[in-house]
């Protein structure tokens, strides 16, 4: 799928690298871990990643669920 079929707070990664989980935007997305923010190339692959996948991506970091959560939210509303 496409970047713009992805629904706006879902996270995903693109073209299979999990490593840097994007947050979907209204326009664009931004990546979740250095808060980079594309609104204008986004005719990439992308996949929705599972809430088992995010979890095992962010425990790397010493994040739980509560602070992802956190973060999620934190990102929307500050680049949204």
């Amino acid at each position: 799928m496409k970047i713009e079929e992805i629904n706006r707070g879902e996270i995903f990664c693109i073209e299979g690298t999990k490593t840097y989980p994007k947050l979907k935007l209204r326009t664009g997305y931004v990546d979740m871990r250095d808060e980079y923010v594309n609104r204008e190339n986004l005719n990439f692959e992308a996949e929705i990643m599972s809430e088992e996948e995010i979890k095992k991506e962010f425990e790397k970091y010493g994040m739980g669920e509560e602070t992802i959560r956190n973060l999620w939210a934190t990102l929307l509303n500050k680049y949204d």
